[in-house]
């Protein structure tokens, strides 16, 4: 007997979809059922940002610091979600640095300009959305979960210099924004069951900066081992013995001329991620105005555009730099280009960052140091006094 293979076709690919269907329906009844059990908002149970209620504390030989989550999952202090008529909300969405990597909640840039800008009577409160090794998509995301939630006056949206205009280029930086839109469209369709699963993961990882600099070296190719043995010696002890953050070697080993690779603004490179930025800061304006807050961009100066410390200690953790680097307008230039592009409010104080000759940042870790926070915070407390900004937000 002659065997119809189209009709085994057919029946095969039938029972595919209709064993994938059958699987997409069981996931929809048990993330029901899991909802059932839960009392609060899916987004209150795991955070706006990271797990509510839980401290970690970070040592290393460049800081030592306590970072304390609430219970809306964001390093801030308690806070209730109704803010009083008479108090401005301000929500600062960021990254590392915004979080105040390196630093006590307090000895942020974010809480010193909120304790300035409240010297003047002006009943100020400013939330702290700061997510390490976030970038502009993330900040989309972040903008889309928490607005709506806190009902801001006014979003900032505080971009790095550099790495946050190259994370919307870089391949590797892509893989991880199409991983967060992945995971942000599986958090829209089985909310409390991926709720679960994440709890449940968060407690399974424990891999520390020693174990990932362990392996690192085995990763690299004849050129980069070249690169990575020429390493300071100082910094590769930092590294290996799991005092330095091992994305900040990875880079500089695997791309050493990161920081300069969005220097010329008029390249196709440069302009493609500037269209990029002004495509998330679009969406983030979007959802702001859906909710009756204002946006404000921050420029947040990186080290290696600064002063000539800040770019000796860049070239000693690995990567290449060029003294053009300090005089250069570029690495606002492209976020500003963004800015006009988006029709968002743009600011900067690197001008009067490159003023101070002494050292703002880390020497490794590449963070602002207490000084560096404080003098980033007073400039931009500058720029709010020599405006009208409250009635701006308010009118």
């Amino acid at each position: 007997m002659k065997k119809n293979y189209k009709k085994d076709l057919f029946i095969n690919i039938g029972i595919f979809l209709c064993t994938f269907f059958l699987i997409f329906l069981s996931l929809f009844i048990i993330d029901f059922f899991i909802g059932l059990n839960q009392k609060e908002p899916i987004w209150l149970s795991e955070g706006l940002i990271f797990t509510p209620n839980i401290v970690g504390h970070y040592h290393t030989n460049e800081f030592d610091y306590t970072a304390k989550i609430n219970s809306i999952g964001i390093r801030d202090h308690e806070m209730s979600l109704n803010k009083s008529k008479d108090t401005i909300r301000v929500i600062a969405i960021g990254d590392s640095f915004t979080y105040g990597w390196g630093l006590n909640i307090e000895d942020s840039w974010i809480k010193t300009l909120e304790r300035l800008l409240n010297e003047n009577q002006n009943n100020v409160e400013i939330l702290n959305l700061g997510m390490p090794g976030a970038g502009p998509v993330e900040y989309a995301i972040i903008a889309e979960k928490s607005v709506p939630v806190l009902k801001p006056d006014l979003v900032i949206i505080a971009i790095l210099q550099g790495d946050d205009i190259m994370q919307l280029g870089d391949p590797l930086s892509l893989d991880q924004s199409q991983f967060s839109q992945i995971k942000h469209f599986s958090k829209m369709l089985f909310p409390h069951l991926f709720s679960l699963i994440q709890k449940i993961f968060e407690h399974q990882i424990s891999q520390t900066w020693k174990n990932q600099a362990d392996t690192f070296p085995k990763t690299l190719n004849s050129e980069e081992q070249t690169r990575f043995a020429k390493l300071d010696p100082e910094v590769k002890k930092s590294f290996q013995e799991g005092q330095l953050n091992p994305g900040l070697i990875f880079l500089s080993i695997k791309r050493p001329t990161y920081f300069l690779e969005t220097m010329d603004v008029q390249s196709d490179f440069t302009k493609k991620l500037t269209t990029n930025l002004t495509n998330e800061l679009s969406k983030i304006k979007t959802i702001c105005e859906a909710n009756g807050a204002k946006v404000l961009v921050i420029s947040v100066p990186e080290r290696s555009y600064i002063n000539h410390v800040g770019l000796m200690d860049t070239k000693r953790v690995g990567y290449t730099v060029d003294e053009k680097m300090l005089v250069s307008t570029a690495p606002d230039d492209v976020i500003k280009n963004s800015c006009l592009g988006a029709n968002i409010t743009f600011i900067s104080v690197m001008d009067e960052l490159r003023k101070r000759d002494s050292r703002l940042y880390f020497e490794f870790d590449g963070h602002f140091n207490l000084e560096g926070s404080k003098l980033f915070a007073e400039n931009i407390c500058r720029y709010f006094e020599t405006t009208n900004w409250k009635s701006s937000i308010l009118k």
